[in-house]
């Protein structure tokens, strides 16, 4: 009777382990059609560990005293540990073997754990909800990554070299877009790039900083320079975050052009407001290299959706050539994921791990916020005694809720500040004199980063919601 092909395929594989030790631990033990092969497996791995040259009746007792629980005699592990030894083929063509092992358990599982189970809720409900379809999705995810197991990230220094190699020669061409984050004073701070795939970099401020309008302005110069950005926002509602958006990248103020439509006397200014506003978010949607999500309460599994959709989306729309092409992703706040907004710092740590190794996985780099508290100006020693106080307060990462934890694993953390808003606030007594100011700055200050030197930079914050290098009087 003729062997399956997934057995032959596995009977294959053992029969090149048998005469060679580089393919060993490719698949767990549920891959196997059955718990012999297993055994026979672990006995070759027990022979090459140690040492020992093929010998059939040696490999037979490790197998008897392996398969506990079990009485199948040495005669019989010997059988068919012969027929494995015996089958020969094109030992060349290994890989093309083990690929075909994954595709084979990839494709039960997949029947298994997702068609099978999508099928019997179909038939039960009548329907599929959308949560449950996210649950499949993820499952299916983890399963695809199984197919691209092959190469453990272990090789000798030379062949790392030798991809390291191609990509310096593709961006010496400008082939690799630089990794920026669209402030030229930033950036050149960094030379090439100043956010790599599978890094983050850490906003960080006050309430009222101006750090979420950072995150805004950096989104918008990315994207206009055709960018891919995902942009996560935990926080803040669709409406003024887009009303925001749209001020910025139309270096218009969307509210005074509301107001502006509160007072035409006539239909036809009216009209005319319309028309100007219709044209303008037309111009807009012709972006196709920002997706959007404004879902609060997520985890890491719902994000990791939202990035294979998104970046799905970006495939279609001709922004990216492949799913693994480099895309940025913007958080507003990180501390809202829920993972990160625990308050044992164990878990936290652990969640920063985890989506740390998610950047990496889908070829990320990430900009995301995190709120300083202020409640460390109620113990009196940070709070500014004067006004110019407010001019050189920056946030240290003590400041921040599990500071250390995100310093760890951030690539750069910056501190935003906002003198006026901070006058404002301890100052009230000289409101006349705030509103009075000419320009609204916000102090940028990289107080955590890996490899580079200090920075200090200031910005201008413009009433359309632009934020512009300051350059002084």
């Amino acid at each position: 009777m003729a062997i399956p092909i997934k057995e032959e395929r596995q009977i294959k594989y053992l029969s090149y382990c048998i005469r060679h030790n580089d393919k060993l631990n490719q698949f767990s033990d549920d891959h196997y059609v059955n718990k012999d092969y297993i055994t026979i497996f672990k006995a070759i791995e027990i022979m090459h560990i140690s040492k020992m040259p093929f010998d059939l009746d040696e490999i037979a007792q490790v197998c008897v005293r392996e398969h506990k629980g079990d009485t199948k005699s040495k005669e019989y592990w010997s059988e068919n540990i012969a027929k494995i030894h015996d089958t020969l083929f094109d030992f060349d063509s290994i890989d093309f073997i083990i690929k075909k092992i994954r595709e084979d358990y990839v494709s039960e599982k997949v029947y298994e754990n997702i068609v099978h189970k999508i099928a019997g809720e179909f038939s039960a409900k009548g329907e599929i909800k959308t949560d449950e379809l996210l649950k499949y999705q993820y499952e299916l995810s983890l399963l695809v990554d199984e197919l691209s197991n092959d190469d453990d990230g272990l090789k000798e220094y030379a062949k790392h070299l030798e991809d390291y190699e191609d990509i310096a020669e593709r961006q010496l061409k400008g082939e690799i877009p630089k990794r920026i984050i669209g402030y030229n004073c930033i950036d050149s701070h960094f030379g090439y790039r100043t956010i790599d795939a599978g890094e983050f970099i850490i906003l960080a401020g006050f309430t009222g900083s101006g750090k979420s309008l950072f995150k805004e302005n950096i989104e918008t110069r990315l994207v206009n320079r055709k960018y891919p950005v995902i942009s996560e926002v935990l926080e803040m509602n669709n409406e003024r975050t887009l009303g925001r958006k749209l001020s910025i990248s139309l270096n218009q103020n969307i509210d005074e052009l509301f107001k502006d439509y509160d007072k035409a006397e006539t239909e036809a200014e009216k009209k005319d407001i319309e028309s100007k506003f219709r044209r303008k978010i037309h111009g807009a949607k012709r972006k196709k290299n920002l997706a959007m999500s404004f879902k609060r309460g997520i985890d890491l599994i719902e994000l990791e959706n939202h990035i294979v959709k998104a970046k799905r989306m970006f495939k279609r729309d001709g922004v990216i050539k492949e799913q693994t092409d480099f895309c940025y992703i913007t958080i507003d706040l990180l501390d809202q994921l829920e993972e990160l907004s625990n308050s044992d710092w164990g878990v936290v740590k652990k969640g920063i791990n985890d989506f740390h190794m998610l950047l990496q996985k889908y070829n990320l780099g990430g900009i995301c916020v995190l709120q300083a508290g202020d409640e460390v100006f109620d113990k009196g020693k940070r709070k500014p005694k004067r006004p110019e106080d407010c001019d050189f307060l920056h946030i240290d990462t003590s400041m921040l809720r599990g500071g250390q934890v995100f310093r760890e694993r951030a690539r750069a953390i910056f501190s935003l500040t906002r003198p006026l808003e901070l006058k404002k606030k301890f100052f009230p007594d000289r409101m006349e004199e705030w509103e009075c100011e000419d320009d609204d700055i916000i102090n940028v200050q990289l107080i955590k980063s890996n490899n580079t030197k200090s920075l200090f930079k200031q910005f201008v914050l413009e009433d359309t919601g632009n934020i512009k290098e300051f350059l002084g009087d």
